[in-house]
C-alpha cells in the first residue's frame, strides 16, 4: 500500500531514512530503526594496555599491531560476516549516488569501480596476513553473531567485536547473564571501523519496517496502526525497546550509539536511499567471505563478480 496516498503523517521520521522504501514516489513502509555496521570496542581493555580508541586507519593499524604483540586476537566475529561487517561502510557508502563506485558503474566503467573498491579487499588481506584476526577463532562464533557472541565479548579479552546495531541492541540485556561480566564489569562502546586516513566511512541505513498489504481484508485498521506507529513518541519507543538507534527527527541517542549518531563525531555521513539493495548486500557478504576462505583465484575475480551483481541491480547492463 502506498502510505503517501493514505494520509499517514511521516513528518516525525528523518526523511533520509524513508528513501530506501520509497519506490517510484510510493512510500511503502515505516522503518523501525537504523542499521549501522561497526565495531564494539572494549575500552577498558584498551586503557589497561595503554591504548586509545583509534580514530583513523593509521591509528587503527597501530592499535591492532600493539594488541597482537600483547597476545590478543584483536578483531573477532563469525567467519561468514566479519570481513563484510568490517568493510560494509567502505563498500556500501561508495555505492550510493554521487560516490565513486556508483558513478563509475553508471558510466559503464567497471575497471574504475574495481579500482575504487580494491582498498576494501586489500584491508582484508592485511588483516589476515598480519594475524589481526584468526580464522580458527572466527569459525567458532555462532552464525547469527548474537547471543553467544555477546557473551563471548563479555568474557573481557576481546578487543574488537564486529557486528551491527541489531547485535548491539542485545548487549545491555545480557550483561546480567554473563558471570564473567558480573565479576569484572568493563566499559565498551560502538564505533564505526576507522578505516579512512581522515576518519571513518559513516554509512547508515533503515532497519526493516512495517508495511500494509493493499489487498488485505482490513486495510483501514492497518493504515490506522501505521498512523499511530509513525508518531514521534511511538517511533522512539519502538527503537528504545528494541535497543537500536531511532529514525525520528527528534530522539534521545543512547550512550552506546553516540559515536555513530552524533553529527559532531561523524566526519562524513551517507545514508542509503535505496541505491544499495538487499541483493547487493548479500552478494558482498558472500563474496568477501568466500575470498577470505580462498575461494577466488584473485581479488580481481571477486570484484568482477560482485560488481556484476551491482551493475545488474543498478540497471547498468
Amino acid at each position: 500500500m502506498d502510505l503517501s496516498g493514505e494520509d499517514v503523517d511521516l513528518s516525525a521520521i528523518d526523511s533520509r531514512m524513508l528513501g530506501d522504501s520509497c519506490i517510484d514516489g510510493h512510500q511503502l513502509s515505516v522503518p523501525m530503526g537504523q542499521n549501522i555496521y561497526g565495531l564494539v570496542v572494549n575500552t577498558t581493555l584498551l586503557e589497561k594496555e595503554g591504548l586509545s580508541v583509534p580514530q583513523n586507519r593509521s591509528e587503527f593499524e597501530a592499535v591492532l599491531a600493539a594488541l597482537k604483540a600483547k597476545g590478543y586476537t584483536p578483531v573477532q566475529g563469525p567467519a561468514d560476516k566479519i570481513y563484510a561487517d568490517l568493510t560494509a561502510g567502505m563498500v556500501f557508502s561508495s555505492l550510493c549516488e554521487g560516490q565513486p563506485v556508483y558513478e563509475a558503474l553508471k558510466a559503464g566503467d567497471e575497471e574504475a569501480a574495481g579500482a575504487a573498491l580494491s582498498p576494501a579487499v586489500e584491508l582484508v588481506d592485511e588483516l589476515v596476513a598480519k594475524g589481526y584476526t584468526d580464522a580458527a577463532v572466527n569459525v567458532e562464533y555462532p552464525e547469527d553473531n548474537y547471543d553467544q557472541a555477546i557473551l563471548r565479548f563479555f568474557e573481557g579479552d576481546v578487543p574488537f567485536w564486529m557486528c551491527n546495531t541489531e547485535k548491539v541492541s542485545g548487549m545491555k540485556k545480557r550483561e546480567s547473564k554473563s558471570e564473567a561480566f558480573q565479576k569484572a564489569p568493563f566499559s565498551y562502546a560502538f564505533i564505526y571501523p576507522p578505516l579512512g586516513e581522515d576518519g571513518a566511512y559513516c554509512y547508515q541505513e533503515p532497519w526493516f519496517g512495517f508495511a500494509a498489504s493493499a489487498s488485505g481484508p482490513h486495510t483501514d485498521y492497518a493504515v490506522e496502526f501505521l498512523r499511530f506507529l509513525a508518531t514521534e513518541k511511538e517511533i522512539n519507543q519502538m527503537a528504545s525497546v528494541k535497543g537500536i538507534p531511532s529514525v525520528a527527527v527528534k530522539s534521545e541517542v543512547p550512550e552506546i550509539y553516540r559515536n555513530v549518531i552524533n553529527e559532531d563525531v561523524a566526519k562524513t555521513s551517507i545514508i542509503n536511499q535505496g541505491e544499495v539493495t538487499p541483493d547487493m548486500v548479500e552478494a558482498w557478504y558472500s563474496a568477501i567471505a568466500k575470498y577470505a576462505a580462498g575461494g577466488y583465484a584473485s581479488a580481481q575475480e571477486l570484484l568482477e563478480e560482485f560488481l556484476g551483481v551491482c551493475a545488474r541491480e543498478m540497471d547498468c547492463k
